[in-house]
C-alpha cells in the first residue's frame, strides 16, 4: 500500500513539473505595461537617434546639411511614436506592447486615425532596429556618447542636380533616369530622377524642386512605379515619365495572367496646397494569346480612389482596381 502512494506521489509530481514547465515556456511571450520594460532591463522610452554607417563602416550619429538627425521619441504614457525624419514627422499611436525576448512589437498601430502595420523593435546590445511602415528600417542608439557626432556643414554655393545624384550614389542608387520640367509654376525646372536601389528590385522617384538654381529633395516616393522581376514576365518595365503643365504621367508594363497592361498612373500638382495628388490611373491590356483582340480600356479618378498623395499612392495597393 505504501509503495502505491509513493508511485502516486511521484505521478503527480511529475505532471506538476510538466505543467509548471509549459506555463514558464508560454511566459516567455509577454505584454509590455506601462511599469515593465525590455529584458535585462533595457530602457525602450525615450529618444533614439538614427545610426548612419561612414565610409569605413563606423556607425556614427549623422546631422545633415539644414536638416536634424533622424530620432524616434517612445512616449510611456501617451502610448505614441514620433519619427522626425528631420524634414517632416510622422506620429503613430498603439494599444499594447509585446516583446518576444529581444524583439518588441507595438500592436494596434494607427496614424491620422488610420489602422497602419505593427511597428516593430529589434535590440541587439545599445543598439535598436526599427521596423517602420512603409519599408522603413532605422537603425538607432540612445547611448550617443559612444557614437561620433557628425554634422554636415552648409555652404553657400547651389546643390546642382548632379551633387544629388552623387549623395544618392553613396546611398547604394544608380541613375536609370532623369527628367526636367517646371511641376510648380514658378518657371523653373524642377528635376525628376529615377534610381534603383543596387541591392533590391527597388526603384525610387525623387522629385528635386529647383530653388534659384539649387535643387533641393521634395517629393521621394518607393512606391510609384512598381518593383519590376523579369523572370516573371518580360514585358514589364518601366517605359517613361511624361509631362504636361502641372501633370506628369508615369507609364510602364505590367503583367496579370495572359495580359499585358500598359500602365499611365497621373498626378496632378495643387499649388494651393502645394502638394501633388494622384489624378488619374488608366490601364490599356491587351491578349497575349490573341493581340489583336480589341479590350476596353479602364479609366479611374478621384471619384472611385479620392484624395490619394504622391507619399500615400502605393502601386501594391490599387484597390479601385477590380
Amino acid at each position: 500500500m505504501e509503495q502505491k502512494h509513493t508511485l502516486l506521489r511521484k505521478y503527480v509530481g511529475i505532471k506538476f513539473l510538466i505543467l509548471f514547465s509549459l506555463l514558464a515556456c508560454k511566459n516567455n511571450v509577454k505584454t509590455i505595461d506601462s511599469n515593465t520594460e525590455a529584458d535585462n532591463n533595457y530602457p525602450i522610452y525615450g529618444i533614439w537617434h538614427k545610426l548612419t554607417q561612414n565610409n569605413q563602416g563606423d556607425y556614427i550619429i549623422h546631422t545633415p546639411c539644414d536638416a536634424e538627425n533622424t530620432t524616434i521619441l517612445l512616449k510611456e504614457n501617451e502610448k505614441s511614436i514620433t519619427v522626425n525624419y528631420g524634414i517632416e514627422t510622422q506620429i503613430y499611436v498603439y494599444t499594447s506592447i509585446t516583446q518576444k525576448k529581444d524583439f518588441i512589437e507595438f500592436e494596434g498601430v494607427k496614424s491620422f486615425d488610420k489602422v497602419s502595420e505593427n511597428i516593430k523593435l529589434n535590440l541587439q546590445e545599445n543598439i535598436g532596429t526599427w521596423y517602420l511602415p512603409n519599408d522603413f528600417k532605422i537603425i538607432t542608439s540612445k547611448q550617443t556618447d559612444n557614437y561620433k557626432a557628425v554634422k554636415e556643414e552648409c555652404n553657400s554655393d547651389s546643390i546642382t542636380v548632379q551633387d544629388q545624384i552623387n549623395e544618392y550614389k553613396k546611398l547604394g542608387f544608380s541613375l536609370l533616369e532623369k527628367y526636367l520640367h517646371d511641376i510648380n509654376g514658378d518657371n523653373k525646372k524642377d528635376a525628376f530622377l529615377l534610381f534603383k536601389q543596387e541591392k533590391s528590385q527597388n526603384n525610387l522617384l525623387c522629385i528635386l524642386i529647383n530653388e534659384n538654381g539649387s535643387f533641393n529633395i521634395w517629393k521621394q516616393s518607393k512606391k510609384i512605379i512598381s518593383n519590376i522581376d523579369f523572370s516573371s514576365c518580360p514585358a514589364e518595365g518601366f517605359s517613361n515619365i511624361a509631362f504636361k503643365n502641372n501633370f506628369f504621367t508615369v507609364e510602364e508594363s505590367i503583367c496579370d495572367g495572359w495580359m499585358f497592361i500598359d500602365n499611365y498612373i497621373t498626378f496632378k500638382y495643387d499649388k494651393s496646397v502645394e502638394e501633388i495628388y494622384l489624378h488619374k490611373h488608366g490601364l490599356v491590356y491587351t491578349d497575349r494569346r490573341n493581340p489583336n483582340k480589341e479590350l476596353p480600356e479602364r479609366i479611374y479618378t478621384k471619384e472611385q480612389f479620392g484624395d490619394i498623395t504622391f507619399k500615400q499612392f502605393d502601386n501594391k495597393n490599387t484597390i479601385w482596381v477590380k
